[in-house]
């Protein structure tokens, strides 16, 4: 027998060396160690490791795709939490309903993204990343919530200051609200005063009642040539109670012309809203006559600024004050509160869209230097919040009217007193428009204009209004007598397009003809006493 063919049997030490004596067999192929005596053994070691290789790899990858979608999370996360710090105040303070519930959701992104990021960073072994980018997001959080503060305590110091600081009678003048949600009244005012000037007359009156509960508003516009009763200075033009006794002397004299009680006031140089207009890079309107008023561009050098085309654009400040002050219509200010109604409401609607959120610190500024109020940005930004999202079909507008005698308007009594009333016990300032008058189309309905009430140029007036509001105006005349105190919308059969016309004129009854009236058209409108066309002065 050849005793080389022979394989020796492994040593005992060897067998029994803790179960390990397989571990220890050198790879196959491995330089400097002998070849396995046993290669079935090393296939084996070789087919079990497999799995183990295979794991180890799959693992690899989770990591790894753990580590990409943690990275684009936590950024993403990150770009979020700043832009909520960021733009804490006003701006997200609108987009969440208010100061309280903004933080709130500052808080809970925070804490509910930063959970969702560690978990994910710690299961996919990477701690210190995890660690490493929530410690940045609460940097940049806490860094811009003192950015936001620092704006907000500025804005606030401006304008508060203005009033609280220099008239400390404006809160003795003014009635503290004293319950949270219940309807408010604020005077607004927009004052011309010039630079350099420390007095003016108030250019526009217009007292608000908001209603946050119903999300209600009502908008009643007061001509500054109103005549009315001063106090300790006389009958005069209501504008001038700004003149003689600033902020206080208006409230008093607003409350007791209208005989309610004012809880907040703001007042707006123009200069300001000119540059408010400007910071957000102006304001996009559909302008609905061509206007061309240089009295009403005395703010500004520019003569181009005076002219305005019609049609939808984008005004700067300059033809945006422009388009606010004008009173160069046959209305004169019947169309210019109608244009401010209409310019604020747009302004509204696109100062929160994202490229001009981007401004906000510039209008802020601007807005500071001009404004004067007695309330507090949070107040502002909770009045703000809660009308974000209301239509148009919820603001209320109407004018006290009266009759023109140089130099005052002399206000119509009853139909003061009747807005008043409506305003204060929520009601709609005129009953509702249908939604079949909504749809008429005024090109469509045929208008007869006769003067009733023995003043030169009011059927003229009315018939201007009319065919800027495109109804088909035909004849335009004098009634047979001037005996009509009150203006009248005739209509034969369709009251619905009488309700049309209705709505286009600042007054006027409706009447059924009952064959009363003669008249060839659809609607006959018969211009009374109470019409008001109130003079640029």
């Amino acid at each position: 027998m050849d005793h080389d063919s022979i394989e020796p049997r492994p040593r005992r030490s060897d067998r029994h060396r803790t179960g390990r004596a397989s571990t220890r067999e050198p790879s196959l192929g491995r330089v400097g160690r002998k070849p396995s005596r046993h290669p079935r053994r090393e296939v084996g070691r070789v087919v079990e490791s497999a799995p183990r290789m295979r794991a180890q790899q799959v693992r690899r990858k989770k990591r790894v795709t753990a580590g990409i979608v943690g990275g684009i999370f936590g950024l993403a996360l990150l770009l979020a939490t700043s832009a909520l710090a960021v733009w804490d105040l006003p701006v997200i303070g609108l987009v969440v309903s208010n100061v309280g519930n903004m933080l709130s959701a500052i808080i809970v992104v925070v804490i509910v993204s930063g959970v969702v990021v560690w978990g994910v960073f710690n299961w996919a072994g990477l701690r210190g990343t995890a660690i490493a980018i929530l410690s940045l997001v609460a940097i940049i959080a806490v860094g811009g919530r003192l950015v936001a503060w620092g704006m907000y305590n500025d804005f606030e110091k401006t304008t508060q200051g203005n009033l609280t600081d220099t008239d400390p009678a404006v809160a003795a003048a003014l009635t503290p609200v004293e319950e949270p949600k219940e309807p408010f009244t604020v005077l607004l005012v927009g004052d011309d005063r010039r630079p350099g000037e420390t007095a003016a007359r108030a250019d526009t009156i217009i007292v608000a009642r908001i209603d946050p509960e119903q999300k209600l508003v009502w908008l009643l516009s007061i001509p500054r040539d109103t005549r009315t009763e001063i106090p300790d200075h006389g009958v005069n033009k209501i504008n001038a109670s700004a003149f003689y006794g600033g902020p206080s002397l208006t409230i008093e004299t607003v409350e007791g012309f209208l005989g309610i009680e004012i809880n907040h006031y703001m007042s707006v140089n123009f200069a300001g809203f000119q540059g408010v207009v400007d910071a957000l890079g102006g304001v996009w309107i559909d302008v609905d006559v061509e206007i061309d008023d240089r009295k009403a561009a005395s703010h500004t050098s520019n003569p181009d600024a005076q002219h305005i085309e019609p049609g939808y654009q984008l005004l700067d400040g300059e033809r945006a004050l422009t388009y606010v002050r004008s009173r160069d219509f046959p209305d004169a200010d019947f169309t210019r509160m109608k244009h401010q109604q209409e310019f604020f409401k747009a302004l509204a609607d696109q100062a929160l869209k994202l490229d001009k959120v981007l401004k906000i610190d510039d209008v802020m500024k601007a807005v500071a230097k001009n404004m004067a109020t007695s309330m507090s940005l949070s107040q502002i930004i909770d009045v703000a919040s809660t009308l974000k999202d209301m239509g148009s079909g919820r603001v209320y507008t109407a004018t006290v009217l009266g009759e023109w005698r140089s130099p005052y308007v002399w206000p119509d009594e009853t139909l003061k007193e009747d807005l008043v009333e409506r305003m204060m016990e929520g009601r709609p300032f005129v009953d509702p428009v249908s939604e079949d008058a909504a749809d008429v189309d005024p090109a469509s309905v045929t208008v007869t204009v006769r003067n009733g009430a023995g003043v030169e140029g009011v059927a003229g007036n009315a018939a201007d209004v009319l065919r800027a509001a495109r109804f088909a105006v035909g004849e335009v005349g004098n009634a047979n007598q001037f005996v009509y105190d009150r203006t009248l919308i005739v209509y034969k059969d369709n009251d619905t397009e009488a309700e049309a016309v209705r709505s286009a004129l600042p007054i006027g009854d409706l009447v059924p003809s009952r064959g009363m009236y003669e008249f060839t058209t659809d609607i006959l409108v018969v211009v009374g006493k109470d019409w008001q066309m109130v003079a640029a002065d």
